[in-house]
């Protein structure tokens, strides 16, 4: 009785052992990962990781496309934005960060600040900079308020 039980024990152990390391059934193809959701979640992870650490100067630079226009593209670089139609220029002007609203002579710029006062021309534009990410560009343009949609 005492060696049915001691090989009842090991057949036991071996069989679980053997499906604990036997995971076929759960395995999914590439396709159904990233049908499922969880690929799409990682990338966009890995988007905020990369961006951690740097400022929305940084962020916001390069080239940018209406969403709702692609004739419509913003580009951005070193605290210098240029608007274009077309392929041609419409303006250009400097713009500044800031994290308060309204902006003042004595509101201090910050880097990470959520609203943009753009100067062209002589003339103020503000936007609040509601969605910054490796992909995305998303403003409501303060003087109407209007939302503006981004993306590269």
């Amino acid at each position: 009785m005492k060696n049915i039980l001691i090989v009842f024990g090991v057949v036991l152990l071996a069989w679980y052992g053997l499906s604990f390391f036997d995971m076929s059934s759960e395995k999914t193809t590439e396709e159904e990962f990233n049908n499922s959701g969880q690929a799409k979640a990682i990338e966009e992870e890995l988007q905020e990781i990369s961006l951690n650490g740097l400022n929305n100067y940084e962020k916001i630079k390069g080239r940018w496309t209406s969403v709702d226009d692609t004739k419509s593209v913003l580009d951005f670089n070193d605290k210098y934005k240029a608007d274009f139609y077309n392929g041609v220029s419409m303006n250009e002007g400097p713009f500044i960060l800031y994290n308060e609203y309204p902006i003042t002579k004595e509101t201090p710029e910050d880097g990470n600040g959520k609203y943009m006062l753009s100067v062209v021309g002589g003339e103020q534009f503000f936007y609040e900079i509601v969605k910054l990410d490796e992909h995305n560009l998303e403003m409501i343009y303060l003087n109407r308020g209007n939302t503006l949609k981004y993306s590269r």
